[in-house]
């Protein structure tokens, strides 16, 4: 939990984003939820407004009502919109006991939306919800639960599986979550949470569940990070919050957690990846008015940023029309490393807050645990846009074997830098046994230019971003049908267009 207070300061700042207020005036209100729970609420209506108002709401485990002295009032008589921000139940003001992500969490959330908010005597009915993070969270929990009166909201870095936001592949992710976790809800709620390592338990297909999202007829400003370490399932989230044909855009940058938060060795902040509000913001504003936002004039509905090019570019859909499916092969042989849960090796880059991004990796590949394949020079320029997927055949001395693997680009003078990265367990092994691992590794869009090499670095741990496997040992990965299957753009493809 050490690092826990430097999350929480970028959590906080994501999730409050551009609505803070700045009025001590402002009196904190108790709402009553349907069981209920008094949920303590900060409300402005415009002074100005000569009828009924669409609310802004955030719903928000960080305080809201205790930040109420920040208020802008000025912004929202201009915008003329009302704010709401509300304490989630069993947080900041409010009553109750806090359960992420717990089975009945879109119950509140549809509750506070159509039950509260569009209810009161000022409000024309319309909501619209905002929030990064956990707010984001909770913008998917009123979808979940199909409110009617949700029009339009702007969920950033999360994503709709919350299995995905604590494990990966089977192998616990112990950076940030479990502190943010037993900070809000206590370490036995943790703990509980912790012992249910398998996505299709009832433990987590409850928290899972779609519920009615596609009853929620809410258009979504939709924003992730390459290295958010909650952004795993970014991508796969996208493409469900769409599949009712709902107006969803979805702006993907080279990010950690939250938009313009960058981290690692490339400073993409100086490359052309930080963005403004002004697209959100017209965005929501336009669809609450009736209106058509710009995104829906644009050439795709997905605009990421293409690392390596350093530029923004649309695409048509994802994966992206007239992907090629490519092996690259690790090429021949075999080769070993150790694996010793009191010295494992650390983590380097990748879906990390602080610590992550593109991390020259080269203190990291010389450590005797640590096994590579490397390619041949690319004679030509390498775009590779959508899930990286990896084939591994190995064998291990040990019962369990993590596989904590890492695509990586290595430049002409030497220097190396991850792309993509991930672990998996393979477990009850004998010992000899040939086994095979086939797993996602991660979604990334990256360009590895002529002259570059291509690379696998594999090692038996990455911690702290993953939780070390108990059991020593060694273990052998066989190059011989072992793979990434990449999602290679080729040259001329049409449906990647540079944004003007």
């Amino acid at each position: 939990m050490k690092n826990f207070k430097f999350f929480a300061s970028l959590i906080f700042a994501a999730a409050i984003g551009a609505v803070l207020f700045a009025d001590d005036s402002v009196e904190i209100t108790k709402f009553s939820l349907k069981d209920g729970t008094k949920v303590a609420a900060v409300v402005y209506v415009p002074t100005n407004a000569t009828g009924k108002v669409a609310a802004e709401l955030t719903l928000s485990p960080y305080k809201r009502t205790r930040i109420a002295k920040h208020m802008n009032k000025k912004n929202y008589d201009k915008i003329g919109f009302a704010n709401v921000g509300v304490d989630w139940r069993g947080t900041g003001n409010s009553e109750g006991k806090f359960d992420p992500y717990g089975p009945d969490f879109p119950v509140d959330a549809g509750d506070v939306v159509d039950n509260v908010v569009a209810a009161q005597p000022w409000c024309n009915g319309k909501v619209f919800m905002v929030g990064g993070s956990f707010p984001a969270a909770t913008q998917f929990a009123a979808m979940r639960a199909g409110a009617k009166k949700l029009v339009a909201c702007a969920p950033s870095v999360m994503t709709l599986d919350p299995y995905s936001l604590y494990f990966s592949n089977g192998v616990r992710v112990d950076i940030f979550k479990s502190g943010w976790h037993i900070k809000f809800a206590g370490q036995k709620a943790y703990d509980e949470l912790a012992s249910y390592t398998d996505p299709d338990d009832p433990f987590w297909t409850s928290r899972a569940d779609l519920g009615k999202l596609d009853e929620c007829k809410a258009s979504v400003f939709y924003q992730g990070g390459w290295f958010d370490m909650m952004g795993a399932e970014t991508m796969s989230t996208y493409n469900t919050l769409r599949r009712n044909g709902r107006r969803v855009f979805l702006r993907q940058g080279p990010w950690a957690h939250g938009v313009n938060v960058f981290s690692g060795d490339i400073n993409y902040k100086m490359l052309g990846g930080r963005v403004t509000e002004d697209l959100e913001l017209d965005f929501l504003h336009k669809i609450v008015r009736g209106e058509k936002p710009s995104t829906d004039s644009m050439p795709g509905q997905i605009l990421l940023y293409v690392m390596g090019r350093n530029e923004w570019c649309f695409v048509d859909a994802w994966p992206v029309s007239g992907t090629l499916p490519t092996d690259w092969n690790f090429g021949e042989g075999a080769k070993s490393f150790k694996h010793d849960p009191k010295n494992p090796v650390p983590s380097c880059g990748g879906r990390l807050t602080p610590g992550g991004g593109q991390m020259e990796q080269s203190k990291i590949a010389a450590r005797k645990d640590v096994i590579s394949f490397e390619g041949e020079t690319l004679t030509d320029d390498l775009d590779i846009i959508g899930d990286v997927y990896a084939k591994v055949v190995l064998s291990s001395t040990a019962s369990s074997a993590d596989v904590a693997i890492k695509l990586i680009d290595v430049y002409p003078d030497g220097k190396a830098y991850n792309v993509v990265d991930s672990i998996c367990r393979a477990k009850d092994l004998k010992p000899g046994e040939k086994r095979v691992l086939e797993f996602k590794v991660d979604s990334t869009a990256y360009r590895f230019f002529k002259g570059h090499k291509l690379r696998v670095d594999i090692a038996g741990s990455s911690a702290r971003h993953y939780e070390v496997n108990p059991a020593a040992g060694e273990t052998t990965i066989y190059a011989d049908g072992s793979k990434f299957i990449l999602p290679v753009i080729p040259s001329g493809n049409k449906n990647v267009i540079p944004m003007k």
